[in-house]
């Protein structure tokens, strides 16, 4: 009984220490924004027949996406790739799922409609932060197609650092993939303790060996 009330006790400290610790690293992480660099910039067929320009970038622990529907791509505009490559896109990949799943249904928002997705999680998103704009006056997030730096990143994470963050939401899946590994490491630092702590008192106890 007492065995199973301290793997009990173990398992519940390292769920919260790991989803403790997700947490600080994901915050650490989209501050520091290491590694910055452009995925790739590609024209997505929403639906088959709608297209946005959508913008990819990435850093350690740091996802950002962003996208702009245009109802036809202007003459003489090509999708791109990032700058070592040369051959262009036709038909980019979709959305990641953590952003699609965060965001309204794009195929139902109206041309000029720009949207964007902050993911901040290591090994994947695990904190999803989202835009929507359909007033092509308003100036953030920038058109995906003219997203090649990583200003519009950054002035996502200075927003986020400023607002509500309430406003941030949690996808499960990320969670739990992120937590997992902390909380395995810690539930197994946790046991390695209580088992050292428990021998520590029968070694002591023990009697001492007699003179030869």
């Amino acid at each position: 009984m007492r065995h199973a009330a301290g793997w009990v006790l173990d398992s519940l400290l390292a769920i919260i220490g790991g989803l403790l610790l997700t947490t600080l690293l994901a915050a650490g992480l989209v501050q520091a924004c290491i590694g910055l660099r452009i995925e790739q910039i590609d024209v997505w067929m929403c639906d088959r027949n709608v297209p946005w320009w959508i913008s990819r970038h990435a850093a350690i622990g740091v996802r950002w996406i962003n996208g702009n529907q245009n109802l036809t791509p202007l003459l003489g505009e090509t999708p791109l790739q990032p700058a070592d490559t040369t051959e262009p896109l036709a038909d980019g990949p979709p959305p990641a799922e953590w952003a699609l799943s965060k965001l309204p249904p794009l195929a139902g928002l109206p041309i000029d409609s720009r949207f964007a997705a902050l993911g901040v999680g290591w090994p994947v998103p695990a904190f999803v932060r989202t835009w929507v704009v359909l007033d092509p006056q308003e100036s953030f997030p920038i058109s995906a197609e003219l997203d090649q730096s990583g200003f519009a990143i950054e002035s996502a994470i200075a927003r986020l650092g400023s607002e509500d963050l309430s406003r941030v939401r949690i996808d499960i899946r990320g969670l739990a993939l992120d937590a997992s590994l902390w909380i395995v490491a810690s539930l197994g630092a946790l046991r390695w303790l209580r088992v050292r702590r428990l021998n520590r008192p029968a070694a002591a106890a023990a009697p001492p060996a007699p003179a030869a």
